[in-house]
């Protein structure tokens, strides 16, 4: 059933429940040959909630925007705000009572995402007081502030529980406050947001408004499974054709050895289907043009299929590039600008200005740079550099950048995205006065900070530090009365994104060292990567006014610094630091790896479409089977010993065998059978003739039902 919203001017269609289109049974009359149909096949580890799905997204009521991204993967909601300018912000229909609670679970830095509640306010759409926000976030503890604040909140009929400054608006309250003030409210969507003004970068996992909870992360072409878990199937099929029908469809999926299907669990939304055994068999009919529809199952994973033994794959390749341009600074007081670019599908990490000479007669301290920042031009990314010769004799130099590839190399079939998020920017604490002023900006917990700019936007300012301290960075300027200077920072996650059921962890690592300038002499120093790494940021600190940093550059596995002390008579010190990662991500894991395909087939298609999805098994198997749990520890009685005993949880009614193994010798076994009941019950099996003088320690536990096999590790007392 559909209801049509008015917001802000826009007309949204929010549906309650799903729409589902079921395959249309049309005459074969109208068929065509040149029907083009095509399936999908995807897979998710089975929820315990409402999987949203990227349909279920409103667009009237999206609010993504800028350098923000929502993207549903295996590991979650993916959410990222870039920039404190972006913001990322969905909702989906929920018909329901005001909540009494609501919780969103977030894996990640912080900030973590606001929960919305989106309601009417008399349950009555068209009034004038239809479209209200409130907004939950941590940090104001468990209140929820009302977008508007108590202005807009007077012209819907709201009064505000609390017009008390400190929350996100001067009208919040608790959620049963909220329940007080507007008794007849109703909520039409739920939600979620993001920034602006705060960047983040992390996954959604699920969202819970009372007991109705909704689990992201949806389905994709690959997932990682533990042995014995249940994963849930989607079979999307369209018929792409322009104009043609598809009649006589059939959709065939045949489960192999290490799936069984879970009965009861098949959604065809009227396609006609029917699972016998491990084969599903859809008799779907006539298809139009342009039409799609689902069918969903689930399947549990044998709880024996292991990937112990298997030989781990070497990591994924990180590669580093380096590139630079030649810089001629013209003695004549106008800024020249300069671009270097990385390589197509790399990211810049670092860059700037290297000063080779300066003229006799000049002096290294007549060249001011005003910009250094990454760039992008035509979809490739670089460093641009702004610099003038304030002086009278010419300068010269290199332009440099340091990138760092955007994904890695190919392991096992497969790659990862490396993740950069930011740029935190924003103007830094200029004094009015001539002086130094220190200027910080601050990546997420356990993110790195790459790729320090600056923009002097008015005045001279000159950066005299440069440098990380764990997730900041930190820039130390001295500069003239006046002067205007905006900073900014990106951050490298310590771990490349999910691809074939996992991700990959980078080896980052920060070297440092302190090197001494003599007396008015231009020096270097080079900070070493450890083994097997390369450098992408370099750092520096000059621990006096009169060091004057003359740039940097990346060699493979180290950063060479240049220097000017400008003191006549005293030696001064620097600080260098490089920040770098590993070669190889750690070797990947090796997965025994459990493929499924569907196939469509129509006599009006010349030929069938087939998807695959896969399930890499890894880990140790679940404690349960339909419902099936053992319990970690159990006992013997009698010597010799006559009974092992241990404890099993049957959820729903059951009957199984059970089996005590060590050391490949089954010492007890017996057959039993239970009604339901969610409490442990003891069971005594026999000991065989191998299990008489059974010492205390772990065994092996095998329960087997009729449709799979529950192992457990037991300690014996």
């Amino acid at each position: 059933m559909h209801s049509k919203l008015r917001i802000g001017g826009l007309a949204a269609v929010v549906s309650a429940t799903t729409l589902v289109l079921p395959l249309f049974a049309m005459g074969a009359a109208q068929a065509a040959a040149t029907a083009d149909l095509t399936i999908t096949k995807t897979v998710s580890v089975a929820k315990t909630g409402t999987i949203i799905e990227a349909s279920d997204f409103i667009p009237a009521l999206s609010d993504t925007s800028g350098a923000a991204t929502v993207e549903f993967t295996d590991s979650g909601l993916h959410v990222t705000t870039a920039d404190n300018a972006a913001h990322a912000a969905e909702h989906w229909a929920l018909d329901a009572p005001m909540p009494s609670a609501v919780t969103l679970n977030w894996t990640g830095p912080a900030p973590k995402p606001g929960s919305h509640i989106m309601f009417d306010v008399d349950h009555t759409f068209g009034n004038g007081n239809d479209y209200n926000v409130l907004v939950g976030e941590d940090v104001y503890g468990g209140d929820f502030w009302y977008t508007g604040g108590t202005t807009r909140a007077a012209t819907r009929g709201i009064t505000c529980p609390s017009t008390a400054a400190g929350s996100g608006s001067d009208c919040h309250g608790t959620l049963a406050q909220w329940k007080t003030a507007v008794p007849n409210g109703h909520m039409y969507a739920a939600g979620f947001s993001l920034g602006t003004g705060a960047v983040g970068n992390g996954y959604i996992t699920s969202m819970t408004y009372d007991s109705t909870r909704f689990d992201f992360g949806g389905f994709a072409s690959s997932v990682q499974a533990a042995p014995g878990s249940t994963v849930e199937y989607k079979l999307t099929v369209t018929n792409s054709g322009s104009a043609a029908m598809a009649t006589s469809v059939v959709v065939t999926d045949t489960l192999p050895a290490d799936l069984t299907y879970v009965s009861g669990s098949l959604v065809d939304n009227g396609n006609g289907c029917a699972f016998v055994a491990k084969t599903l068999t859809c008799n779907a009919g006539s298809f139009p043009p342009g039409i799609s529809t689902t069918i969903k199952f689930k399947a549990k994973l044998s709880s024996t299929v292991t990937s112990n033994g298997l030989q781990p794959k070497v990591g994924h390749i990180v590669d580093v590039q380096k590139q630079e341009v030649f810089a001629n600074l013209p003695a004549n007081g106008l800024p020249q600008t300069f671009n270097v670019m990385c390589p197509a599908g790399y990211t810049p990490t670092d860059g700037g200005l290297l000063l080779d000479a300066v003229d006799q007669g000049g002096y290294y301290s007549d060249i001011v740079t005003s910009v250094s920042k990454p760039i992008n031009v035509s979809g490739i990314d670089g460093w641009t550099v702004s610099a003038t010769n304030l002086g009278e004799e010419r300068g010269q130099g290199k332009v440099k950048v340091t990138c760092l590839g955007s994904s890695t190399g190919s392991s096992d079939g497969h790659s990862h995205a490396i993740q950069v998020v930011g740029s935190d920017l924003g103007s830094g604490t200029i004094s009015a006065f001539e002086g130094t002023d220190t200027v910080t900006r601050t990546c997420p917990t356990g993110y790195t900070p790459i790729a320090p700019q600056f923009t002097v936007t008015s005045g001279i300012a000159v950066m005299r530090t440069s440098i990380a301290a764990a997730n900041t960075w930190k820039w130390t300027v001295d500069h003239e009365a006046g002067a205007a200077v905006t900073f900014g920072l990106s951050c490298l996650a310590p771990q490349a994104q999910a691809s074939n059921g996992h991700m990959a962890s980078l080896g980052v690592s920060t070297q440092s060292d302190t090197l001494s300038l003599a007396p008015e002499t231009r020096d270097e120093g080079v900070q070493q990567c450890l083994p097997e790494s390369k450098a992408i940021t370099g750092g520096y600190e000059g621990m006096d006014e009169n060091v004057l940093s003359l740039g940097k550059e990346q060699r493979g596995n180290n950063y060479m610094f240049r220097f000017y002390n400008d003191d006549w008579e005293l030696a001064h010190n620097a600080k260098i630091q490089v920040t770098c990662v590993a070669d190889r991500t750690p070797d990947e894991p090796r997965y025994y790896h459990v493929t499924n395909t569907a196939t469509v087939q129509s006599p009006d298609d010349p030929s069938a479409s087939s998807s695959s999805a896969d399930i890499a098994v890894v880990g140790d198997p679940v404690d349960s089977v339909d419902g099936v749990m053992v319990g970690g520890t159990g006992s013997r009685t009698g010597w010799p010993v006559k009974k092992v005993n241990i404890t099993v949880t049957c959820i729903s009614a059951c009957a199984f065998t059970v089996k005590v193994i060590k050391n490949g010798d089954v010492v007890a076994k017996a057959t039993k059978s239970f009604s339901a009941s969610p409490a442990p019950r003891p069971v005594a099996v026999p000991t065989t003739s191998a299990g008489k003088h059974l010492n205390a320690g772990q065994v092996t536990v095998k329960v087997k039902t009729a449709d799979d096999t529950v192992t457990k590790t037991v300690t014996l007392s």
